[in-house]
């Protein structure tokens, strides 16, 4: 018997439990790639890509016939994996109400990029969608008197898009809680301008 050779059931359990994690491990990485993807995706046809999903299985059962896998399990446990993943796309989609995937995340990792981990007890800056727009939200927990584990919620800025024009424009809320156009910069398809505008807050008017 060779030393690499399972000694027992008990044995067995053991390095499968061990394969799992590094399963887990890579499958995670794949999420992210997959969540990456999404964000370049126009619409839920391209998520689906069937021709796509095709040729990810015929290359899968190629490696595993080289690898000593079988094809048919190959195959059966991508089928389901991709599946799995198709569906979080979907749900990726669907979250940003139609609004360019890819402009949401950037706006998502700005808010959570805006404030130090160490102080985010304190204050987050976070991103609420809506069909056609992006709002900027700034939170903060209660006092400790009426402390309910709730946090006060003030939006900061609103981010519009038109689907026909495909553009964005930056929009600022008065002390009434209506929002109103900046008008210190055009419509654009690029909003990572308007988000160097509000990081930059030249007028005051955003973060005060």
């Amino acid at each position: 018997m060779a030393p690499t050779d399972p000694t027992s059931l008990a044995d067995v359990r053991a390095r499968i439990d061990a394969v799992d994690a590094d399963l887990v491990r890579l499958l995670a990485d794949r999420e992210s790639l997959v969540r990456a993807a999404a964000a370049f995706k126009a619409d839920a046809d391209a998520v689906r890509a069937p021709d796509r999903v095709e040729r990810v299985v015929a290359g899968v059962r190629e490696r595993a016939t080289d690898a000593g896998l079988s094809p048919t399990v190959a195959e059966a446990v991508w089928r389901a994996m991709i599946a799995a993943f198709i569906a979080l796309e979907l749900d990726q989609h669907a979250a940003t109400g139609g609004l360019p995937a890819a402009d949401v995340e950037r706006v998502r990792r700005w808010c959570a990029a805006r404030v130090p981990e160490r102080v985010r007890d304190q204050v987050r800056v976070e991103c609420d969608v809506e069909p056609r727009h992006l709002t900027v939200v700034e939170c903060r927990p209660k006092w400790a008197a009426e402390a309910d584990g709730e946090w006060l919620r003030a939006p900061v800025a609103r981010f519009r898009f038109t689907k026909k024009t495909g553009l964005w424009t930056l929009h600022w809320r008065d002390r009434n809680l209506r929002f109103h156009r900046y008008d210190a910069l055009p419509p654009t398809g690029d909003i990572g301008a308007l988000l160097a505008e509000l990081e930059a807050d030249p007028t005051a008017l955003f973060w005060g």
